[in-house]
């Protein structure tokens, strides 16, 4: 990814910060400084909104500049004198200020947003409390021809490399703030690109070609309705839908599951922005669906032939989600903590029906001890 190096004298400089970011964090903290010096009035009267009880400031940034700023507040202080001014009537005062101050700072900075969150009480949101990403990916149909040109054994190889405009794919990603969303824009691209060639190799395997349904071409739809896809798509842990938007036209449908309401919000945008139109989202934890399906029911559980997309947190897949996983025929299994990963393949027996075909590290969060380790896998045959 992008790291900026900013002058080593600057004390407020944070290198590992995106560009976009790490721009803007100075001028962030000058504008607070400035409210927080030129308060005026009864405390009361909250003549700081910005910054009364400012706790921590976070940032959200595309590539391009667009940032929403989130400000953690306290909760402000309560009064109890005789002021006959009743709470609601407060509440309304405080609350004009605030958005007078935030269009002010959004102004001022040119932000797409503004938000403050405090515990126990909803977001103030001034603007846009999301912004939106455009990602390029290789094609299916340009990674189907990169690897017939290719001897199998070079195809092996090497990573598929695509340059010329019509082998690329632009895909628009909103991201929201308040909820997870990948860090490291450019490693997603390669993850991105990773993921569809993995994801061609698998159809391949199996008879199938992504790049016939890929394309959203109103004649090669014709033919799509003709002739399906056989392999559906479920994806655990889907976030706002990243994956899905990147490899749902090569499946006959996906279903993706996300606990976080913002997050499936997000992802259901995300499909109609990139004309994704077989897909759906489910908001409920993956052991939940997981259960539901049978995952912890050794009578239930025959095999599947469809493919599954796990992308956990740190703490990988818990012994249910486990069981359900085990069933499909094809894995690909994202994992941020590379021990989580070795535990579920090791001690939860995911090695035991399913052999490694494909692995790459992606180096996500710089400056941290974790990266992305992504793997394929596909059943065992019996012997």
């Amino acid at each position: 990814g992008r790291v900026v190096v900013l002058d080593a004298r600057d004390e407020n400089a944070f290198g590992a910060a995106s560009r976009a970011i790490a721009e803007l964090m100075p001028r962030v903290l000058d504008a607070l400084n400035a409210e927080d010096a030129n308060g005026f009035g009864d405390p009361r009267e909250h003549a700081r909104p910005l910054t009364e009880n400012l706790r921590a400031v976070g940032f959200l940034a595309n590539r391009a500049g667009d940032a929403v700023v989130t400000l953690w507040n306290a909760a402000s202080p309560a009064f109890s004198d005789a002021d006959p001014t009743t709470a609601s009537d407060v509440n309304a005062r405080e609350e004009a200020r605030w958005h007078a101050a935030a269009r002010a700072f959004r102004r001022d900075l040119g932000l797409k947003g503004v938000v403050s969150r405090r515990k126990k009480k909803p977001p103030r949101v001034c603007g846009a409390d999301r912004v939106y990403e455009t990602a390029a990916v290789p094609t299916f149909s340009s990674l189907r021809a990169a690897a017939s040109s290719k001897t199998s054994s070079a195809a092996d190889a090497e990573e598929v490399e695509t340059t010329s405009s019509d082998e690329i794919e632009l895909l628009r990603l909103c991201m929201v703030e308040g909820a997870f969303s990948n860090p490291n824009a450019d490693v997603a691209e390669r993850t991105a690109g990773w993921l569809r060639e993995t994801t061609r190799r698998a159809l391949a395997e199996r008879g199938e070609d992504a790049a016939w349904f890929s394309s959203s071409t109103a004649s090669t739809a014709k033919k799509s309705r003709k002739r399906k896809t056989r392999t559906r798509l479920t994806e655990l842990y889907c976030g706002n839908g990243t994956h899905t938007v990147n490899l749902a036209r090569a499946f006959r449908a996906v279903t993706a599951v996300e606990i976080e309401p913002r997050l499936c919000a997000a992802a259901r945008e995300n499909f109609a922005a990139n004309g994704v139109t077989n897909a759906s989202v489910e908001a409920t934890p993956a052991e939940t669906f997981s259960a539901a399906r049978g995952g912890d029911d050794e009578k239930q559980s025959q095999p599947n032939d469809d493919f599954i997309l796990v992308d956990p947190p740190r703490a990988g897949l818990d012994p249910t989600t486990v069981s359900l996983v085990r069933r499909y025929r094809t894995i690909v299994y994202i994992a941020c903590d590379s021990r989580s990963l070795v535990r579920d393949l090791r001690e939860r027996g995911l090695g035991a029906t399913h052999e490694l075909r494909r692995a790459a590290v992606f180096d996500h969060f710089p400056y941290s001890e974790f990266c992305e380790v992504v793997v394929w896998a596909e059943r065992r045959r019996e012997t």
